[in-house]
């Protein structure tokens, strides 16, 4: 079943004009008349639709408010990754580590990034279309960090910080029912400074990915794949 994104669904809404960058999607899949789609708003309601046309608008009938929360985890999940000098790379890790279920994302200016800058409404946008694909119920909130020091503005709603480093442990992570942040370096990974600004975290544990050095959006693809198993 495809799902599309509806800002304005609210429970108690009937019909809803179904805006432009919708209808190009919709109208690509061909639907037939009164096929039942998805819909979510990005903040927790999912509801069965259909797709009605009236003088020339096309609206989304509700047909049933469902129960989402089977698709969200039961935790706050934060990626926070320096930003990448390959844009391509970087979207990868925003859309998969979406579909892995992060709540938050925050791409941090490091040292070692280059002076690389993203559009931050182009990365909503490709958040946007990754609910979608999974069938998410909430938007994750996007977060531009312009250096790693701003990061202690959003630590404290984490209780479990890590640290994907080689140098870490394989420490038990099925013993963390907590909410969770998980930090990734650029290419090049942290800097020392970066590091010392890190390890001063009271709840941080570095974590060891394996034997063979990874890519940074892998480390991060695995990272929140493994903290997400713990919903």
């Amino acid at each position: 079943m495809e799902c599309i994104y509806l800002k304005e669904l609210t429970a108690d809404i009937q019909r809803i004009i179904i805006p432009n960058e919708e209808l190009q999607h919709l109208k690509a899949l061909r639907l037939k008349p009164h096929e039942k789609i998805l819909a979510t708003n990005g903040r927790g309601l999912q509801a069965y639709i259909d797709v009605i046309s009236d003088n020339g608008k096309y609206y989304a009938n509700i047909i049933q408010i469902i129960d989402s929360s089977n698709s969200e985890l039961n935790f706050r999940l934060g990626l926070a990754i320096g930003k990448l000098d390959n844009r391509d790379r970087y979207e990868f890790a925003l859309e998969k580590s979406i579909e892995l279920g992060i709540t938050d994302f925050y791409m941090i200016n490091c040292r070692y990034s280059q002076g690389k800058e993203y559009n931050l409404a182009r990365m909503q946008s490709k958040a946007i279309a990754a609910i979608k694909q999974c069938k998410r119920s909430v938007l994750p909130n996007i977060y531009d960090v312009k250096k790693i020091e701003y990061m202690e503005n959003y630590i404290n709603d984490y209780d479990l910080c890590i640290l994907a480093d080689e140098d870490g442990t394989n420490f038990d992570l099925y013993n963390s029912k907590q909410n969770i942040l998980i930090f990734v370096g650029p290419e090049g990974g942290f800097s020392k400074e970066e590091i010392d600004f890190l390890m001063q975290i009271k709840n941080l544990k570095k974590l060891k990915l394996g034997n063979r050095r990874l890519r940074a959006e892998t480390a991060a693809i695995i990272s929140v794949g493994l903290a997400s198993l713990l919903n």
